[in-house]
């Protein structure tokens, strides 16, 4: 398994040419906190607990299934696998990155 350290690494290295998209967002991976400003020229990540436009709650082991395109977004919504708070256009922002 990845650590958090590896995964925010993976996510910085997969928006550093990305355009920025106008959401901040908060991945909570079985507690441990990544964040996007997609605000920001390019989009930064961080693992600050700071205010977001919505927190995605999802394990560690799905997310790295998302970002390697094993698990569909879609379906890991509907099944409970990802939970959102807050504004659900924000996560749909991600489709443009993941």
């Amino acid at each position: 398994m990845s650590s958090l350290q590896e995964v925010t690494e993976a996510i910085a290295q997969k928006v550093a040419s990305a355009k920025p998209f106008g959401k901040k967002i908060k991945f909570s991976l079985d507690g441990q906190i990544i964040y996007l400003d997609g605000t920001t020229t390019p989009p930064s990540v961080s693992n600050d607990d700071v205010d977001s436009d919505v927190t995605i709650s999802v394990s560690m082991e799905d997310f790295l299934k998302l970002m390697n395109k094993q698990l569909n977004p879609q379906m890991a919504f509907m099944s409970g696998k990802i939970k959102l708070q807050g504004d659900m256009m924000a996560a749909m922002a991600l489709s443009s990155i993941f």
